[in-house]
């Protein structure tokens, strides 16, 4: 062979199998290009959440929103490279007969690494260069389609340092991958490499006792057998199947259910069904700290006045109205309140050094903030937030619970802080995830409070409505105005804030659930050129199917099936295990409503569909080609 053909031999060879090779860089680009394009479109859905909630949310909010983009793009690279490494394993099995049968016909073993180790490399290079620039060009696409949508991200530059990084990424583990199985390939003696039990790595007949439920049709123990005869292949394909799974069910699932829980712990905190009842001018107040949490969605909304006196008489609330407000039927709870706004001043604390007990440290500084100082009465408090640490207590007269914002940006360690409002000190005994001032709240016991403050009195009052029977909600409403315009109070139905907050979560959410969709979309895209490959290297198997006299549709239904049976049981494996690792570890009292449910039933049923789907192609393929042709593997 001269020189000009050795040279020549690889391109001959890619392009004598035109389909496994257009397969393979088709699937290798499309797992680039997603995996690019997620950590790109991820990077600028990040900087656009951050300017959007500027302002508005609380601290503990966007932190959430943060992580699930920084965990969405991580599952996704992550779920990117784990697909192209068992791609690439499933393409370079796929040759080791062709690497047998050079061997075979007196090739030496170095010239015979060069070639395969050649076209490897024009495979890799390709598609990672492909992949590449359509993960740019997909990112702007989208980007564009988003704003056309309504969803205001702004394009930026993409990182090139980034870019390089993906691309050696994919390269390196594709390669790396490949040449691995086709250095073991040429090592081996032609005979060992020509059998098919290199591939499947067994010397032993299948059992009947598969991990699959057998039954009666001839169709089902076909499958099962011959599924269990190339063992190797199939717990391999169940693995890398279960695996991805598992990856995309994190990013997937995860998001679907972490939207419902956002969803209500922003019910939770600020109580459902309640009615404020207060002086005009206070109700106004309150409302406008409820409404700063919308401050990242409108740019218009209400704003408080700094200059209040809180402890003005014409804003007390006499006890004898909250017993009345308490005695009418479908009456819940009454939470009265003493509301007013107050500069506390953090207090370190000093704790022995745990890796030296000789030495102390001083956790916190001398920092101070503005803050809404609200005394209520922890039996009787509307709302049931989301607290790292403990509740108030009656109990304890210096317990003290604040908001997320205000932990996070004026103490260090704020359960092991202090703080001093009026001289009085209170310890922090818990952190809520509060939306009322953008979480720049304190909520003490009131007797604590009147003490310190010299106040006896209410200012205002949050009433509950019992939600059992809905129609009776109105009638109740009515009853409680008529109670308060006697007393000449107003009254505020919390609802419609609540329903503005929850939709600028909802809306949020949606923007960001766009990185859960294309998540799942590169997972069907990418396994489905898994799998179209695993078939492919089937041919010969079924080509001798055929000659033995087994129909098309004989042949399209085994594929079908055995299809089927790989990506049910990787279901079953790995979407239970993404979700219970969701709901353990990424959210803390996750709920998941029937809308989940659904959702997640859902997801399951369209990726076994588009899957099994996927292995029409390469199965038609199969049937339409002559037997000598799908036997010879041409």
């Amino acid at each position: 062979m001269s020189n000009v053909e050795e040279g020549s031999f690889p391109f001959k060879d890619l392009a004598r199998r035109r389909f496994q090779t257009g397969l393979t860089v088709l699937s290798l680009t499309i797992c680039v290009s997603i995996t690019v394009f997620l950590v790109l479109f991820g990077e600028s859905l990040g900087v656009s959440v951050t300017s959007f909630t500027r302002g508005g949310l609380t601290v503990g909010f966007s932190e959430m929103f943060s992580k699930f983009i920084f965990v969405a793009v991580v599952l996704n690279s992550a779920a990117g490279i784990l697909i192209t490494y068992f791609l690439m394993k499933v393409v370079t099995l796929g040759r080791i007969r062709d690497i047998g049968v050079m061997k075979a016909v007196g090739c030496l073993t170095e010239v015979v690494y060069n070639y395969f180790g050649t076209e490897l490399l024009m495979i890799v290079f390709l598609g990672c260069t492909l992949g590449t620039i359509g993960g740019i060009a997909l990112n702007y696409a989208s980007i564009g389609l988003m704003n056309l949508l309504g969803f205001p991200i702004t394009g930026k530059l993409p990182n090139i340092w980034s870019i390089i990084l993906f691309f050696f990424s994919f390269a390196f583990v594709s390669y790396v991958t490949g040449m691995r199985i086709i250095s073991k390939a040429v090592g081996m003696v032609p005979s060992e490499a020509l059998s098919p039990l290199f591939v499947w790595t067994t010397t032993h007949q299948p059992t009947s006792k598969l991990p699959f439920p057998s039954g009666k049709s001839f169709m089902v123990k076909m499958a099962l057998r011959d599924l269990g005869r190339r063992r190797s292949i199939t717990v391999q394909s169940v693995s890398s199947l279960s695996m991805i799974m598992i990856l995309v069910t994190l990013a997937t699932v995860g998001g679907i259910i972490a939207r419902e829980t956002t969803l209500d712990y922003v019910e939770r905190a600020n109580g459902k069904n309640v009615i404020l009842v207060a002086n005009a001018e206070m109700a106004e107040q309150y409302r406008g700290y409820m409404e700063r949490f919308l401050a990242a969605g409108q740019k218009e909304h209400s704003n408080p006045t700094s200059s209040m006196d809180y402890l003005d008489e014409k804003y007390v609330i006499p006890n004898s109205f909250i017993t009345e407000l308490s005695s009418i039927d479908g009456v819940e709870r009454v939470d009265p309140r003493l509301v007013l706004e107050a500069t506390i001043y953090e207090y370190p604390s000093i704790r022995s050094d745990p890796d030296d007990p000789q030495r102390y440290v001083v956790i916190g500084d001398h920092r101070s903030e503005s803050a809404l100082i609200i005394g209520v009465h922890a039996e009787k408090l509307v709302n049931d937030w989301l607290i790292l640490g403990e509740n108030l207590s009656e109990a304890s007269v210096d317990s003290a619970l604040v908001g997320d914002s205000l932990a996070l940006t004026l103490f260090q360690r704020p359960l092991e802080q202090s703080f001093k409002v009026l001289n009085t000190m209170f310890k922090v005994t818990g952190v809520c995830l509060d939306p009322l001032n953008n979480g720049i709240v304190v909520y003490i016991p009131f007797d604590c409070l009147s003490a310190a403050f010299k106040h006896t009195s209410y200012n205002l009052l949050l009433v509950q409505i019992d939600s059992s029977d809905p129609s009776a909600y109105y009638r109740i409403l009515d009853d409680i105005e008529a109670y308060a315009s006697g007393k000449g109070l107003t009254t505020l139905d919390l609802n419609e804030t609540l329903g503005k907050q929850k939709a600028l979560i909802n809306y949020i959410w949606s923007l960001m659930l766009s990185l859960s969709l294309f998540s799942f979309v590169n997972a069907i895209l990418a396994l489905m050129g898994y799998l179209m490959l695993s078939i492919s290297n089937q041919q010969k198997d079924l080509g001798i199917m055929r000659a033995l006299g087994a129909k098309p549709k004989t042949v399209l239904k085994l594929i079908l099936l055995e299809t089927f049976l790989l990506v049910l049981t990787s279901g079953i494996i790995g979407l239970p295990i993404g979700t219970i690792i969701a709901l353990m570890f990424f959210i803390s009292e996750a709920v998941v409503s029937q809308t989940a449910t659904l959702s997640i039933v859902g997801l399951l049923a369209v990726l076994i569909g588009a899957l099994c789907l996927s292995s029409l192609y390469p199965a038609r393929r199969i049937v339409k080609a002559s037997i000598t042709e799908a036997i010879g593997q041409i």
